[in-house]
């Protein structure tokens, strides 16, 4: 018979249609292929609405929040005290670096966890992925400049204790939050 393959039972197959007409009482809803790749990226299709991501949501969310921001803020600070300490933002990888990267990056960070608790949007996709990065630059820089280069200073200057313990305790301290920052990331996804 002509036109078969344009039937009902055809596009319900294809996942084209909302619903399948028949008698009122037994019509019955079909995902369209919009809730089945939502469904597939990891969001319930229920209700109204998408399932909002699996980030922790409570005390259990805010705490894990706050354990990443920790980190930021203590190598914010650390920006900050040598800012104060020298007068002038000369060494500003020390200095301007520290101070202004963190305050970006714990702005970042908080605008991409609101954003990544409320139901998704296409729209908002280039949003979170830059403010994502923002924090894992940062880390990065941390690790690297303030961690290693720190320690690789207090072995060249003749194994210097207070450039030694430095650049121990950045390079460990940055890689719990980024470590944590990935878990929250990773979470996000499922």
């Amino acid at each position: 018979m002509r036109g078969e393959a344009f039937g009902q039972a055809a596009m319900l197959s294809r996942g084209c249609s909302v619903h399948a007409s028949g008698k009122a009482e037994g019509r019955v809803t079909v995902p369209t292929m919009r809730t089945r790749i939502r469904s597939r990226d990891g969001y319930s299709v229920e209700g109204e609405g998408a399932k909002r991501m699996t980030i922790p949501k409570g005390a259990e969310g805010d705490g894990l929040a706050a354990r990443v921001t920790i980190p930021l803020l203590a190598a914010t600070g650390y920006g900050a005290f040598n800012l104060i300490y020298s007068g002038s933002g000369a060494g500003y990888l020390y200095t301007l670096v520290p101070l202004f990267g963190g305050v970006a990056a714990i702005l970042g960070f908080l605008i991409w966890f609101i954003m990544s608790s409320l139901p998704p949007k296409v729209s908002w996709k280039n949003l979170l992925v830059l403010c994502g990065f923002l924090p894992y630059f940062y880390f990065a820089y941390a690790i690297g400049f303030l961690g290693i280069y720190m320690f690789y200073r207090g072995v060249e200057h003749g194994g210097s204790i207070a450039l030694l313990c430095g650049g121990i305790f950045w390079t460990i301290f940055e890689y719990r939050g980024i470590y944590l920052f990935w878990k929250m990331t990773e979470m996000a996804k499922l």
